[in-house]
């Protein structure tokens, strides 16, 4: 269904929805997946200066995806979508910069990017800015400054978990689907450990919404996996203060 009202969008001259299109051919979400198809269509609005496209078409020159890899092409489309504003092409930009793929590596520039990124809140660049300054990558080593970043990106991660919590019960009570279907799914997707799963898991236990699920079983699981992040968290600060000693 999606497929067909993307392809009706785009014959009506709609870049946005053209774009849909290309992602749909890459996946195979409501047609036979053809990935060639998807980098000709995205090729063509990345030629039209279609900001997202340049981001994509990066994507399918550095993973190979309907045509051969080619990094320096990627870095060059990252560089140009990001220069148009595109924080996630100058994430990608800045991972280039780090590893030295597709251009001279240069960790001080890899660095200044993360730490652009991090100052608009740009929630991947906490944990690589964090790891930058743990292992001293295009910066001085700075631990105490890790801890922090590392604090921020637990937080700026809950906080995007709670308003994923949020648009879900939106969804729930829009479409009137049963409570009960809902709390199995998202107990299934944490028996397989998806930590936002889990948080709307308690959620939904709070509420008090009841089922024929060992309920006590789903928290235990929570609980545990939660007290694992803990001690990982505790781990990580420990060995980062002894190494600043």
């Amino acid at each position: 269904m999606a497929f067909q009202l993307y392809e009706k969008a785009a014959k009506n001259r709609n870049d946005d929805a053209l774009c849909k299109l290309g992602l749909l051919y890459e996946t195979g979400e409501g047609i036979n997946k053809n990935e060639k198809k998807a980098f000709q269509l995205i090729k063509e609005l990345a030629e039209k200066d279609h900001v997202n496209a340049m981001f994509i078409l990066g994507d399918y020159y550095k993973k190979g995806i309907g045509t051969k890899k080619d990094k320096h092409r990627a870095f060059q489309l990252y560089k140009e979508a990001a220069e148009y504003g595109n924080n996630d092409a100058l994430y990608e930009l800045s991972l280039l910069y780090e590893s030295g793929e597709g251009v001279n590596k240069n960790e001080e520039m890899a660095f200044k990017l993360i730490k652009k990124l991090a100052e608009e809140d740009y929630i991947k660049a906490f944990s690589k800015l964090e790891w930058y300054y743990y292992k001293g990558i295009g910066t001085e080593i700075n631990t105490k400054k890790a801890i922090e970043l590392r604090d921020i990106d637990v937080m700026m991660k809950s906080n995007e978990t709670q308003h994923k919590i949020s648009l879900l019960v939106r969804d729930l009570k829009g479409i009137d689907v049963e409570e009960e279907r809902a709390f199995k799914l998202l107990f299934a997707l944490a028996v397989k450990e998806y930590q936002d799963a889990q948080f709307i898991l308690e959620y939904y236990h709070k509420k008090g919404i009841k089922n024929s699920i060992n309920v006590l079983k789903a928290l235990e699981l929570y609980n545990k996996i939660l007290y694992h992040v803990s001690l990982m968290q505790i781990y990580l600060q420990y060995s980062l203060l002894i190494h600043n000693y």
